[in-house]
């Protein structure tokens, strides 16, 4: 395993110029990247907003076993599948991968909390996944049967939350979901972790989907993964994005999914902060 406090990635990029395959290589300095992570004020803004909806989502759209039997699936798509918009002061802006920092260039962290804290700001949405709409037609068609896998997950058959019970019994929730009772087609390791990266206050969870895996294995710690619904798969994975968060000091899980996603933009080439 490679040690990530000392691993300089290199960055590999293609250009075909008539039938010649050019390859340019770039190196990137793990450090500077962290350093320019940390110092972003998007970075700042980005995570507030996170927290915000994972709290709405938490409390108000999963909060119980009820509300999740009971939720349409336009809700669903409206506060969980959708990037999602936030309302301050009455006017809406509605984030999209491509004017989502425009749009945040707008104001500043401490102007967000201010107006969140006087009941000025409220957000529809996840505010950290762009491509969770991928499998809507799966989820529609079996929306029933998802809303039941989705109530196993966070309250199992007891009404008891996942921040309630062991790494285990999670764990053991988890696989039912993903490789047992309730699987679901469509609802596999992209749609499932970020629920318990949402609904558990002791942050104990990541997740893992293509840009996580592709970050870790662009820094050395694993492979890549040919299989997205390996249980396994996932305690390794999670294992590996608490000790990054642990090793740099990042706020948390959130902050380390946000930091793969700007890693793996960053190690092919482009700035994710820059508009």
């Amino acid at each position: 395993m490679v040690n990530v406090l000392y691993f300089e990635y290199v960055i590999v990029k293609y250009t075909r110029v008539g039938r010649l395959l050019w390859v340019v290589f770039l190196n990137l300095d793990i450090g500077d990247c962290l350093g320019d992570y940390f110092s972003s004020d998007f970075r700042s803004k980005l995570l507030f907003l996170r927290k915000v909806a994972y709290g709405r989502l938490r409390e108000d759209v999963f909060g119980s076993t009820e509300r999740i039997l009971n939720l349409s699936f336009d809700d669903f798509k409206k506060f969980y599948i959708y990037l999602g918009s936030f309302y301050f002061r009455g006017v809406r802006y509605k984030l999209t991968p491509r004017n989502f920092l425009r749009i945040l260039e707008e104001f500043d962290v401490l102007q967000l909390r201010g107006a969140f804290e006087r009941g000025e700001l409220r957000t529809e949405g996840n505010f950290s996944w762009f491509n969770m709409q991928r499998q809507v037609g799966s989820l529609k068609r079996d929306w029933e049967r998802v809303k039941r896998a989705i109530s196993f997950l966070l309250f199992g058959n007891t009404e008891t939350r996942i921040d309630e019970i062991s790494v285990d019994g999670v764990v053991g929730r988890f696989f039912k979901v993903l490789e047992g009772d309730f699987r679901c087609e469509g609802f596999a390791r992209g749609l499932v972790t970020p629920f318990l990266l949402i609904c558990d206050a002791k942050d104990r969870f990541g997740v893992w989907n293509n840009v996580s895996d592709e970050a870790l294995f662009r820094l050395g710690l694993k492979g890549r993964s040919t299989w997205g619904r390996s249980t396994s798969g996932y305690v390794e994975t999670n294992m590996l994005l608490n000790q990054l968060r642990d090793k740099y000091g990042f706020e948390d899980l959130a902050d380390v999914d946000l930091f793969c996603w700007y890693y793996v933009k960053r190690s092919s080439g482009k700035d994710p902060f820059q508009i």
